[in-house]
């Protein structure tokens, strides 16, 4: 379903087509021609990346978890008991 970018007087909204065509439409509501729609991720890195490796490096790396540094410089005070 495409998103669609709608105005009525002052009052924006996106809803997708079909809702327009149920609800918005005849109320009075109108497709918003000055607002581009929004892009996915996907397309976006389309246009950046060049070559397949690198969009699969991509892909790879935006599935991966963020972890909490850890350098291990401060330990707990039980810790250090131990290795004294």
């Amino acid at each position: 379903m495409a998103m669609l970018n709608i105005i009525k007087g002052s009052l924006k909204n996106i809803v997708d087509e079909a809702q327009f065509e149920r609800l918005y439409k005849p109320n009075g509501w109108r497709i918003d021609e000055t607002e581009k729609p929004p892009e996915n991720e996907e397309s976006k890195a389309l246009k950046i990346l060049h070559t397949e490796q690198e969009f699969k490096n991509y892909v790879k790396m935006s599935k991966t978890k963020p972890k909490q540094f850890d350098d291990k410089l401060f330990y707990s005070e039980t810790e250090n008991e131990i290795r004294s």
